[in-house]
């Protein structure tokens, strides 16, 4: 049976989801590879504002700065771990230390497959939106089927299978669907993945965003994070994220490559406070954009113990109240 968890934000069904472990309870515990866990089979996400994908009642905050990095990695169709790593310490704990990936999700869209999956999927709705037989394919057999032995066919399989993509009342629907589905670690961070690949394919069609939809086969909570999950509390539904990724495809495309240029740049080993300055500063770009290049900006002065700069850079130039609110939290957290 499908348990349905339905919202207008990422933050709705969050909560709903921790209301529903509550009641489970630990008098459930399933045994999996990695520990024991709590776990809701075949749950259904629906999100009616896809755009309101950021969960803010999460504690410890969500690591903001990397989860828009791991955003640039994926549209840019990357897989190698440099880029990413640096944003999260722990990443290689769990996709193990190979240069480049095995399961990363921008790769298997843009370029794995001998196709650009991305690219195809706005030609084919640009000419049929009544197309029903658009689906990004991740997971792949070949690949990622364990071996007869039960041995995983690497450390980073993926654990989201594909996206099916329709357009409907002049709307772009997404679902998604995740064969194994972290929610401490894993939901957060697939709900700004793939509502932002939503968000930007819409820009690409100039079309609205519909409702965001996800099936996840196994939604579970380890028990070593059953305590965190739980310590979730409900937002303040007023802050909202109004920033649009929506661009045409070729300016898109240019916008994602200079984002992802500029965070190259971040992680020179030779960035000086003034340089990261002027990389922060984007004065020809909407300011949605500029928001996203702020907080990695500021991220990177935290971690070099640049905090005013840090905080300057926050308070000057972004203007994203989700994206203040969750950095204040993470910068408090990480500052104790």
């Amino acid at each position: 049976m499908i348990s349905v968890f339905n919202g207008i934000t990422a933050d709705d069904v969050w909560m709903k989801l921790v209301k529903e472990f509550q009641l489970v309870g630990t008098s459930q515990m399933q045994n999996s590879r990695n520990g024991k866990m709590i776990e809701i089979l075949h749950a259904g996400i629906s999100i009616s504002d896809p755009r309101q994908r950021w969960v803010m009642g999460r504690r410890p905050a969500l690591n903001l700065a990397f989860a828009l990095a791991e955003v640039i990695w994926i549209v840019n169709g990357r897989r190698d771990l440099a880029f990413i790593d640096v944003w999260n310490s722990q990443y290689k704990n769990f996709v193990g230390e190979a240069s480049e990936l095995h399961g990363a999700y921008g790769d298997r869209l843009r370029t794995r497959y001998g196709l650009n999956q991305m690219k195809r999927a706005y030609q084919i709705l640009s000419r049929d939106p009544d197309s029903r037989q658009v689906v990004l394919q991740i997971w792949s057999s070949m690949m990622d089927m364990p071996e007869s032995d039960a041995t995983p066919a690497s450390k980073d399989v993926p654990c989201n299978i594909n996206s099916m993509l329709k357009v409907r009342n002049g709307q772009l629907e997404w679902t998604q669907i995740i064969r194994s589905n972290d929610m401490f670690l894993g939901l957060p961070y697939n709900l700004v993945q793939f509502t932002s690949l939503q968000e930007i394919m819409a820009g690409w069609l100039n079309i609205k965003c519909g409702s965001y939809n996800q099936i996840s086969d196994s939604m579970h909570i380890y028990e070593t994070d059953i305590k965190n999950v739980f310590q979730s509390y409900t937002f303040p539904s007023a802050i909202r994220n109004l920033d649009s990724l929506a661009l045409p495809y070729s300016e898109s495309e240019l916008v994602w490559r200079e984002l992802e240029s500029r965070v190259e740049r971040m992680r020179s080993p030779e960035l000086d406070e003034k340089e990261l300055r002027t990389i922060s500063q984007w004065d020809s770009i909407s300011q949605a954009y500029q928001n996203i290049l702020s907080v990695l900006a500021a991220e990177v002065a935290r971690r070099r113990n640049w905090g005013d700069l840090a905080n300057e850079i926050m308070e000057s130039r972004c203007t994203n109240p989700v994206f203040s609110n969750i950095w204040a939290q993470w910068y408090t957290e990480r500052s104790r």
